[in-house]
């Protein structure tokens, strides 16, 4: 049986504050006994934590520890239907895998591509995406 190293979050500490047990004193703060040895925990802060305390204080009128960037979106494009048909082909993308990667129909694809319908805001900013990096059509290796 070999020794496991002791995780950094949990080390020996000599307290003060002591309690008996039928087993002998230890610590108050003890989290579990090792050969002897008292294990504590040290209570560290997690990433998520630190941020949420962050944002509560900017909440509350502290900025100290925020910074605050606001991005203003131009509308997405008004595509024809031509356009359609050329940004999917430039991917190199079927109108099915177009229509997957854009979470609606073949159909409505199809549709846009001949002028029966328009694609709505969401689908022409992920249309715009696709005209400016036709590899996000790709498949990820």
């Amino acid at each position: 049986m070999g020794n496991t190293p002791v995780p950094e979050s949990t080390r020996k500490k000599i307290l003060p504050a002591k309690k008996k047990t039928q087993f002998g004193s230890y610590p108050l703060n003890c989290v579990s006994l090792q050969g002897g040895i008292c294990m504590t925990k040290v209570n560290k802060k997690s990433a998520i934590e630190e941020s949420v305390e962050q944002f509560t204080s900017y909440l509350h009128g502290d900025p100290s520890h925020v910074t605050v960037n606001t991005v203003v979106l131009d509308d997405p494009p008004e595509y024809k239907p031509e356009d359609i048909k050329m940004i999917r082909q430039k991917a190199g993308a079927t109108q099915r895998v177009l229509a997957e990667m854009l979470a609606v129909s073949p159909r409505t694809v199809e549709a846009w591509e001949v002028g029966r319908t328009k694609p709505t805001g969401s689908a022409r900013r992920l249309l715009q995406l696709v005209d400016e990096n036709p590899k996000l059509l790709q498949p990820m290796a």
